[in-house]
């Protein structure tokens, strides 16, 4: 297995153990790594589509579904993760 294949591999795998994760848990903690982690997965595929499958699909996903200028809505995706991680982490400042 060369390295890219290793990585593509790892992104994979922690990337759906990260949606997996947010069905069933009850752990502030689990669902604070779980957003950001989706957030950084967003920011990634925004910096750099081609850095490995997941986040060449995402890309290609977001542009194919909202235009070629939608590339800018991963970035503010990453940001609405990081704000509902936020309000789960902390929800007695909002509410």
């Amino acid at each position: 297995m060369t390295k890219s294949e290793t990585v593509d591999v790892a992104l994979l795998l922690l990337s759906v153990s990260a949606v997996l994760s947010l069905s069933v848990t009850n752990s502030v903690l689990v669902t604070w790594v779980a957003l950001e982690w989706l957030a950084f997965i967003c920011l990634l595929s925004f910096v750099s589509p081609k850095i490995s499958l997941i986040t060449g699909f995402l890309n290609s996903a977001v542009t194919g579904i909202l235009g070629e200028e939608s590339r800018y809505w991963l970035w503010i995706l990453a940001i609405a993760l990081n704000l509902i991680a936020i309000v789960e982490t902390f929800p007695f400042l909002f509410s």
